[in-house]
């Protein structure tokens, strides 16, 4: 018999600890309907075939509090293929969130992260492009997303996010830091300070 869907934990199948942050951030509560949503608790599992430790990730609501339980599991893909749980539009979406923060950061600290993180989200963006201008339907997998392209599709094409990316005042080569590994678990040498 299998527990209601309030109390199932939802499978998400996450590449690196980063992309389940910006997920977190464009997740709506199911509830309330807004978010975002934020960690309660995390809890490693029994390690999977991968020799990954899928994790247990309770979240709560930050509008409502209402409780939601995610189980990840980390999954190895190529650099250039696009998240399996954020959509592009959601990309897009959280590119004008950070963008945003950029001018209203109280640092040059804040103004850099917050920089680094739009220009992370422009690059794994662009993975959904194929060789044309626009990307596929397939890329929006959200219906608010697919209706969002259907109703603006020049706020999608290639070419428009390409002079979002050149704006900013950061390399827009945000990728590169795909290729470290950011989980929780994982270990830094002691003599890397950055």
């Amino acid at each position: 018999m299998q527990a209601p869907a309030s109390t199932m934990a939802e499978l998400l199948r996450v590449h690196l600890a980063r992309e389940l942050k910006f997920f977190l951030e464009v997740m709506p509560c199911a509830r309330c309907g807004r978010g975002p949503l934020a960690v309660r608790a995390a809890r490693a599992a029994g390690k999977g075939p991968t020799d990954e430790l899928p994790v247990s990730v309770r979240t709560h609501c930050r509008s409502c509090n209402a409780q939601r339980t995610f189980h990840v599991e980390w999954i190895k893909r190529a650099a250039d293929q696009p998240s399996e749980v954020v959509d592009l539009a959601q990309w897009v979406g959280l590119y004008f969130l950070y963008a945003d923060q950029i001018g209203k950061a109280q640092t040059p600290g804040e103004s850099r992260a917050a920089a680094r993180r739009a220009a992370q989200c422009l690059a794994e963006a662009l993975k959904f492009y194929g060789p044309d201008e626009m990307p596929p339907e397939s890329a929006f997998r959200k219906e608010q997303s697919l209706a969002a392209f259907r109703n603006n599709p020049a706020n999608f094409a290639r070419t428009r996010l390409r002079d979002l990316q050149a704006m900013l005042p950061v390399a827009a080569d945000a990728g590169q830091a795909e290729q470290s590994d950011d989980r929780p678990d994982a270990r830094k040498a002691w003599w890397k300070l950055w």
